[in-house]
């Protein structure tokens, strides 16, 4: 769940203190998976030189209202240039959904 809104936003934890920003939430899914991969050198951010894997996403998660985040919905994954179609399953939603446990 998330609270607030701008950049005091915060996704909410069981303990308020451990709360993390929308901004915290998006680079654990993109540049951290990557780092944890020891791959961040080549992928995880937009950079030049750096292979361009990324979302389309069906809303904007900083402008969107922050009870409805877990909505999101992938509209289609580019990886190594190459364009997917999303699956019909609302993956943003178990990711969010594992992050509140």
């Amino acid at each position: 769940m998330v609270a607030g809104t701008g950049e005091l936003s915060r996704i909410h934890s069981p303990n308020t203190e451990e709360a993390i920003t929308v901004e915290q939430a998006l680079r654990c899914c993109t540049y951290n998976g990557y780092k944890a991969c020891f791959d961040e050198k080549d992928r995880g951010s937009l950079e030049i030189g750096k292979i361009a894997d990324m979302v389309i996403l069906s809303e904007n998660p900083y402008e969107i209202e922050k009870d409805r985040i877990g909505e999101i919905k992938v509209e289609r994954t580019i990886l190594q240039g190459k364009s997917y179609r999303s699956c019909k399953e609302n993956i943003l939603r178990h990711m969010i959904r594992g992050i509140r446990r």
